[in-house]
């Protein structure tokens, strides 16, 4: 091991801070002491509220210094300015040492040691992301922007592997920079880290998924796609499993919940004249239909608006507000904010007063508006795979954990890496690589969201294991913005 410091700052002066960053690269270990394994050879591969660092007294400066500043014991890392050689050299270790060998096994009469189908004594992990580690160089004065995504996650399941070795999972992860493109997802499949895996977590890219899909289902190795929901990536793949809930789940979750307290002769799906969006509607009618359990439901109308104007200040929603009752909006955009603010802006002028509900997607959490008091006077509420309550002492104590080893708040995907690598890894541990069979029945709550796969079937009502598509993560929060902020709907 070697001294590194710990630190991850988005935008400093100093690079070797930048290069403590890429620690996070390394195939590393969270067991105690370290153990060393056998190396697979080299791998070229939604902000929160700041937290105030404490300062410690310091013995030898005698002065109180910040603790950002301080150092600790890290797995190692090389850093190769030689562009023949791949950026960084890692070696794989161990995660978990346990007790007394394998802690799976059971006795039998004749003193012979049984383990069960699929329980092992260690799980080999490999994790691909676009670390994008070609696009750092050492003169820059910052880390590129799209590598904090995957730089994010890492760091979260980092601490998630500590935790998992202190609750006894032995875990052997690889860790492996994709680069963002096909050709280096393609050649890491090759890589011993990868191929001995029981459980692979990544890529990010729609085609890098699709590539890895189809070699974890020809290898019968676990897949988790988990930072992005697509649609179609995979067919007839039981080996796959999706984190975040596709378009359709949100889809819905939102006409559950509208239908929950609203008529459906209350509710209006409004777009632009653009056919991916109008495409979407039929996802709501077919939630409405399963919600009434009769395809003879009540159907939602339809209104589409044209613009020629940039700004959108020349739509009339007026046609589309009902006189005298609530209307209720359902607006499936999300690809224009200024299209969103410009909705906003003349729903808000046409209803009069006439109460206007509007729900929107998951992308409008991340949307900069000028001002959101049209949020707040039209009763906004958005569907979401993620909700982190900072109120919650659990996820105060994460963030105050996470601020004190990285010198920074941990951000969305920072709590996806942390939750998801918790709930993996005790899944393994309880269950083997066959964790996918019970995924159903072991759904948990963790800080950001609710684990709750489920299969996804070729043909919807067959139960046969052979015509599972994918397993997917189906829980969906509703937020309603409410004194200037979004919480949880009810």
């Amino acid at each position: 091991m070697i001294l590194v410091q710990n630190l991850r700052q988005r935008l400093s002066g100093n690079k070797a801070l930048l290069l403590s960053l890429f620690v996070l690269l390394l195939t590393t270990t969270s067991c105690d002491p370290l153990k060393k394994a056998k190396s697979s050879g080299t791998v070229s591969e939604g902000e929160l509220d700041p937290i105030e660092g404490k300062k410690r007294y310091n013995p030898k400066t005698k002065k109180y210094e910040d603790i950002r500043l301080e150092k600790e014991n890290v797995d190692t890392v090389r850093w190769v300015n030689d562009p023949t050689k791949p950026p960084i050299k890692s070696d794989p270790s161990q995660y978990g040492s346990g007790k007394n060998g394998s802690k799976d096994g059971t006795t039998n009469g004749t003193g012979t040691t049984t383990v069960e189908p699929g329980m092992m004594e260690k799980y080999k992990v490999a994790i691909l992301l676009p670390f994008l580690t070609d696009r750092f160089r050492e003169y820059d004065a910052e880390i590129n922007e799209k590598s904090m995504l995957a730089l994010d996650f890492y760091s979260g399941a980092k601490l998630a592997f500590d935790e998992l070795a202190k609750e006894g999972t032995r875990l052997e992860v690889s860790v492996y920079d994709t680069k963002a493109t096909d050709s280096e997802t393609r050649r890491i499949l090759d890589f011993p880290g990868v191929k001995d895996a029981q459980l692979i977590i990544g890529p990010v890219r729609k085609s890098a998924i699709k590539m890895v899909a189809s070699f974890a289902k020809t290898n019968q190795k676990t897949l988790v796609s988990p930072l992005r929901p697509y649609d179609d990536v995979v067919n007839e793949n039981p080996f796959f499993l999706q984190n975040k809930p596709s378009l359709k789940s949100h889809c819905e979750a939102i006409t559950r919940h509208v239908r929950k307290n609203y008529d459906a002769d209350q509710v209006v799906l409004l777009s632009r004249d653009k056919p991916a969006e109008k495409k979407r509607f039929a996802y709501f009618h077919e939630a409405n239909a399963a919600y009434d359990g009769t395809a003879d439901a009540a159907s939602f109308e339809e209104f589409i608006v044209n613009s020629i104007s940039g700004d959108y200040t020349d739509i009339d929603v007026t046609p589309a507000i009902k006189q005298g009752k609530t209307t209720v909006f359902i607006v499936p955009s999300f690809s224009s904010s200024t299209f969103i603010y410009g909705l906003l802006r003349q729903l808000r002028i046409a209803k009069g007063n006439n109460e206007v509900i509007v729900y929107g997607m998951p992308q409008w959490l991340d949307f900069e508006l000028s001002s959101y008091d049209y949020y707040e006077e039209l009763n906004v509420h958005v569907s979401s795979s993620t909700f982190i309550d900072t109120e919650q002492a659990d996820i105060a104590a994460f963030r105050q954990r996470y601020f004190y080893k990285y010198a920074s708040p941990p951000t969305r995907e920072a709590f996806v890496g942390y939750d998801l690598m918790l709930y993996l890894g005790r899944m393994l541990k309880k269950h083997g690589t066959k964790f996918r069979e019970v995924l159903d029945v072991e759904q948990r709550q963790y800080l950001h969201t609710r684990f709750a796969f489920e299969k996804v079937m070729k043909n919807p009502g067959d139960d046969s294991f052979k015509e599972v598509e994918k397993y997917e993560n189906k829980h969906v929060n509703i937020l309603k913005f409410e004194n200037y902020h979004f919480q949880l709907a009810e």
